[in-house]
């Protein structure tokens, strides 16, 4: 069983920098985000080690 898990999901238009922050804050790694078709920054995503 692997200890690795993905956070990913939708938000705000303007949120990207703050979500990513977030993330990071909590021990995320490989965060990013992915725009929709307007171009508009969307989805965000990160991965942490769990304690299981």
């Amino acid at each position: 069983m692997s200890n690795e898990g993905w956070l990913l999901f939708e938000h705000g238009y303007d949120q990207a920098a703050a979500v990513q922050n977030i993330l990071r804050e909590q021990g995320y790694s490989q965060v990013a985000s992915a725009q929709d078709l307007a171009g508009n920054d969307r989805m965000t995503w990160g991965r942490k080690l769990l304690v299981l």
